[in-house]
C-alpha cells in the first residue's frame, strides 16, 4: 500500500506539474499576444508622433532652407542684372550718342547753309545800295562839273583848267571811291562772320539740348520696359530653379530621416521584444 500510494502520488505530481506547464505556456502565450498587440499598438502610435513631429521640423528646415536660397538666388541675380544694365546702357547710350551728333552736324551744316545763304543775299543786298549811293554822288558830281563846264565854256582857259582839275578830282573819287568800298566790303564780312557764328552756336546749343532731352526720355522709358521684362523673366527662371533645387533637397533631407526614423524604431522595437522575452522566460 505504501509503494502504491507513493506511485500515485508521484503519477498526481508528475501529472499536476503537466498541468501547472501546460497552464503556464498558455498564460504565457495569452500573455505574449496581448504583449504583441500593444507593443504594435504603441510602435503604430510611436510611428505616427514621430512621423509628425519629422514633417513638422522638415517643412520648418525646408522653409528655412528656401529662404536662405532664395536670397541668396535673388542677390547674385540682381548682381548679375545690374551689370548686364550697366552694360546695355553703355552701349545703347554710345550708338544714341553717335547718331544724335550725325544727325545734329547734319542739320547744323544745313542751317549754316540757310543761314550763309541768307546773309550772302543780305550782305550783296546792302552793297548794292552802298554802290548805287555812291554812283549816284559820283554822277551828282560829275553832272555839277558838266554844268560849270557849259556855264564856264565861254572862258576857254577857265574851261580848260576846270577840266585837268575836275579829271584829277574824279580821278581821286574813283580812287577813294574803291577804297572806301574795299574798306566797307571787309567791315561788312567780319560782322556778318561774327553774327553768323555767334547764331550757329545759339542755334547748336538749342537744338543739341532738344535732342537730348527727347533721346533721354525715350531712353529712359525703353530701359524701363526691358528692365521689366528681364526681371520677370529672371524671376520665373530662378523661380523654377529654386523648386527644383528645394525639392531635391527635400527628397534626400526625407529619405535620410526615414532612415534614420526607421533604424530608431527598429532598435526600440528589438530593445521592447528582449525585455518582454526576457519577463517571459524570468516568469
Amino acid at each position: 500500500r505504501g509503494a502504491c500510494e507513493r506511485s500515485v502520488m508521484r503519477r498526481m505530481d508528475d501529472a499536476s506539474l503537466l498541468i501547472q506547464s501546460r497552464a503556464r505556456g498558455v498564460q504565457c502565450r495569452d500573455r505574449r499576444r496581448q504583449l504583441v498587440s500593444r507593443v504594435s499598438l504603441l510602435q503604430s502610435w510611436a510611428r505616427g508622433m514621430i512621423v509628425r513631429t519629422c514633417r513638422q521640423k522638415m517643412q520648418h528646415v525646408a522653409a528655412k532652407i528656401q529662404s536662405l536660397v532664395r536670397g541668396f538666388l535673388a542677390k547674385r541675380r540682381y548682381s548679375a542684372l545690374c551689370t548686364g544694365l550697366v552694360l546695355i546702357q553703355s552701349q545703347v547710350r554710345g550708338m544714341q550718342s553717335r547718331i544724335s551728333f550725325h544727325n545734329t552736324i547734319a542739320s547744323i551744316v544745313k542751317v549754316q547753309c540757310f543761314v550763309r545763304a541768307r546773309l550772302q543775299r543780305r550782305r550783296y543786298a546792302e552793297t548794292r545800295y552802298g554802290i548805287i549811293i555812291i554812283q549816284a554822288r559820283i554822277r551828282g558830281a560829275c553832272e555839277r562839273s558838266v554844268m560849270r563846264r557849259m556855264d564856264d565854256a565861254s572862258l576857254l582857259i577857265q574851261s580848260r583848267a576846270r577840266g585837268v582839275q575836275c579829271r584829277d578830282r574824279r580821278r581821286q573819287l574813283v580812287s577813294r571811291v574803291s577804297l572806301l568800298q574795299s574798306w566797307a566790303r571787309g567791315m561788312i564780312v567780319r560782322t556778318c562772320r561774327q553774327k553768323m557764328q555767334h547764331v550757329a552756336a545759339k542755334i547748336q546749343s538749342l537744338v543739341r539740348g532738344f535732342l537730348a532731352k527727347r533721346r533721354y526720355s525715350a531712353l529712359c522709358t525703353g530701359l524701363v520696359l526691358i528692365q521689366s521684362q528681364v526681371r520677370g523673366m529672371q524671376s520665373r527662371i530662378s523661380f523654377h530653379n529654386t523648386i527644383a533645387s528645394i525639392v531635391k533637397v527635400q527628397c534626400f533631407v526625407r529619405a535620410r530621416l526615414q532612415r534614420r526614423r526607421y533604424a530608431e524604431t527598429r532598435y526600440g522595437i528589438i530593445i521592447i521584444q528582449a525585455r518582454i522575452r526576457g519577463a517571459c522566460e524570468r516568469s
